[in-house]
This record gives structure tokens, C-alpha cells and sequence, in this order.
């Protein structure tokens, strides 16, 4: 209510679903996908990590319905990100390519964008996202990603961000990134 950005009815026609999350290979599948060859995070701290996030969500009323919808816990190894397009160019989209070819080995990953990122991603002011990036250049990154805005306009989604707990950050493409390796 009182949003002054677009927002429509979510299109229901698109579900995500996830049954119990097995921390282990969603951890194993992340390495595979960026080509880690050394475990940055136990998957019991990983499990245990994601799990307090939710925790704190369920103990606020205002936003516990949260977990009622899907969401899929993720990690990211420390990473300092000069340059947010040449992130996605070099590292990012080609693993959640090769995490998708993995997963459906009959079908091919297509980036459109390939080579053209680099120098033209900027994070956008108001979503928080600054906070995320600040975190992963410090250590390692264990997050919750709600696909709970559907509808919502980019602006309508930063708008919103004021009305949320400061723990909430808008996802950016990193932690998009992150859940398509793990959660193919």
C-alpha cells in the first residue's frame, strides 16, 4: 500500500518449489559450477548459518509469512568485486552456465550478454546491495533468497525496501547468480 512505482498482479502461471534443502550438495553443486578446488565453508556451518537467518525472519511478525514461500538458502566465498559486470561476464554467468548444462546435459546455456557487462553494472542506490558487496569482500557470504516481489517494478522493489528490516537486502545479480549454480 501507498507505493509509488508500478506495481501489477503477480503472474501465477511461474511457480518455484523446493522440497527439504540438502546443504551438502547444494555446497557441492556451487563448487562445481564456479570450479572451487577447495571447500571455503563446512556444509554444516553453511546449514547452520542459513537456518539462524530464518530463524530471526520467524521471530519478526512482521515478516515471517516470508518462509511460507519458497526460498533457497546460498553462499558465496569471500570476493572482492571491482568491477560488478566483469564479475558476471568472467565468473558468474559462465558457472551458472555450466551449472544448467549439468543439470539438463541435453540442453544449452545461452548468455546473450556475453562479453558486454563489463563497465555497464552498477548497483543501484537504495537497495542495499552495497552492504552485500561490502560483506563478501570481507568473508564469506550465507544468505536466504525470497523471490517474494513478483510484480514489483525494479523502482517499486528499491521502494519497498525501506519498510523492510535493515537486514534485508534487494538481491543483485551475485546472489541470483549463486541460487541458479546451486538450485538449477
Amino acid at each position: 500500500r501507498g507505493l509509488k512505482n508500478s506495481v501489477v498482479d503477480a503472474n501465477r502461471d511461474f511457480q518455484l518449489n523446493i522440497q527439504v534443502i540438502n546443504y551438502t550438495e547444494r555446497l557441492y553443486r556451487l563448487h562445481m559450477a564456479l570450479g572451487l578446488t577447495t571447500p571455503f565453508l563446512r556444509p554444516e556451518e553453511f546449514e547452520q548459518r542459513a537456518k539462524a537467518v530464518l530463524a530471526r525472519i520467524r521471530a519478526d511478525q512482521r515478516i515471517a509469512n516470508l518462509v511460507n514461500g519458497p526460498y533457497f538458502p546460498f553462499a558465496l566465498p569471500q570476493r572482492s568485486v571491482q568491477d560488478y559486470g566483469a564479475a558476471l561476464d568472467d565468473v558468474f554467468l559462465p558457472a551458472v552456465g555450466r551449472a544448467y548444462e549439468r543439470e539438463f546435459p541435453n540442453r544449452k546455456f545461452y548468455n546473450h550478454r556475453r562479453g558486454t557487462l563489463a563497465g555497464q553494472v552498477s548497483v543501484m542506490d537504495s537497495s542495499r546491495h552495497d552492504c552485500f558487496l561490502a560483506a563478501l569482500a570481507k568473508g564469506t557470504v550465507c544468505g536466504v533468497y525470497f523471490p517474494a516481489l513478483q510484480g514489483f517494478s525494479i523502482p517499486a522493489a528499491v521502494e519497498q525496501m525501506g519498510s523492510l528490516p535493515d537486514q534485508f537486502l534487494l538481491a543483485g545479480a551475485l546472489e541470483t547468480a549463486a541460487v541458479q549454480m546451486m538450485y538449477p
